[in-house]
């Protein structure tokens, strides 16, 4: 799960990432550990779907061709 959110998050966790950590793998246990599923509450999470660009980020899509 965390290997998961790391990939989607693109960063590793925070303390304030906790809650949604514990939420993923008690679902992804409940779902018998489908890959599927854990991908899709990832992305429907409120975390990810709220996620913050970092400044970096904006500034590189901004001068990209």
């Amino acid at each position: 799960v965390k290997q998961w959110f790391r990939f989607a998050f693109g960063r590793t966790e925070h303390e304030d990432d906790a809650c949604t950590l514990a939420e993923l793998e008690r679902r992804f246990h409940e779902g018998r550990h489908d890959i599927r599923r854990l991908l899709l509450d990832i992305v429907r999470s409120e975390a990810f779907v709220h996620r913050r660009t970092s400044q970096a980020t904006v500034a590189s899509r901004e001068t990209a061709p």
